[in-house]
């Protein structure tokens, strides 16, 4: 009868004679290993003051609603508070406006309703023709990425055109706000414009998806524009936003749409 027997070889002890041993173990290897990596990544990561300064180009919010006054009878509840926010309307549109002369000169508040409205004109004809490069110039990074993505796919064509100013753009709101310090201000300037235009939406094959491309609709709309006040050299303003109105039945105070990045 045979038995097998397993012969294991046991590993023997290096010498500390030997040209192999370094007198270390494993564990020291490894502190040694990242202590010298650990000194690598810090001279590679020295702290250095960033002299580079950053802009701001957009707060991309609006910093106050614009509240059209419904008229209601002035001894009612509802007249009174409608009559006191505009008040306070009123007084802020004034304070802001001392701010925005003194940081933006010349500016003329009747002159700058013709000027929004052409700045609206221009953001709609490059909307139309799908131009990029132009549409970037007139509106803010927040309103060109939701124009971009609703007007710019193959499969959706816009057609605009201005047929005439049904009245005289009005500015009716103005705010100026600061974004993470004081000195960074912005200025936002709320313009009614009721004009003619015409408007058709069609696919990619020419059918109608809405609106009509001959018959003209007059349109009121409150667009928001935006400019910095602290780069007067280099801003411009902007779009930054549209408030949609609503029916006279519903109640505009608590259903005012804020930061409608629409033209």
């Amino acid at each position: 009868m045979f038995t097998s027997v397993l012969v294991i070889q046991a590993r023997t002890k290096v010498s500390k004679k030997s040209p192999f041993h370094d007198g270390k173990g494993h564990k020291e290897k490894m502190q040694e290993a990242n202590s010298s990596r650990q000194k690598y990544i810090d001279k590679m990561t020295v702290n250095r003051p960033l002299n580079r300064p950053y802009l701001i180009e957009s707060p991309g919010v609006i910093f106050s609603d614009y509240l059209p006054i419904r008229r209601y009878y002035f001894f009612t509840p509802r007249g009174i508070k409608e009559r006191w926010n505009a008040f306070k309307n009123g007084f802020w549109t004034i304070y802001s406006l001392v701010y925005i002369r003194r940081h933006i000169k010349p500016f003329k508040l009747t002159d700058f309703g013709p000027s929004a409205q052409e700045i609206y004109i221009a953001a709609n004809e490059a909307l139309a023709r799908k131009s990029k490069k132009d549409l970037q110039e007139v509106v803010t990074n927040s309103v060109y990425r939701a124009l971009s993505n609703e007007f710019f796919p193959p499969n959706k064509n816009l057609h605009w055109r201005f047929v005439s100013a049904v009245t005289r753009p009005q500015v009716v709101h103005v705010r100026v706000g600061q974004v993470q310090t004081k000195d960074n201000l912005f200025a936002q300037i709320t313009v009614k414009i009721h004009s003619k235009q015409v408007m058709a939406v069609k696919d990619r094959y020419g059918r109608h998806i809405s609106g009509s491309d001959k018959l003209p609709k007059q349109v009121i709309d409150y667009v928001v524009f935006e400019r910095p006040l602290t780069s007067t050299k280099y801003g411009t303003w902007k779009v930054c936003g549209k408030l949609h109105a609503f029916p006279a039945e519903v109640d505009t105070g608590k259903h005012l749409v804020k930061n409608v990045p629409a033209v």
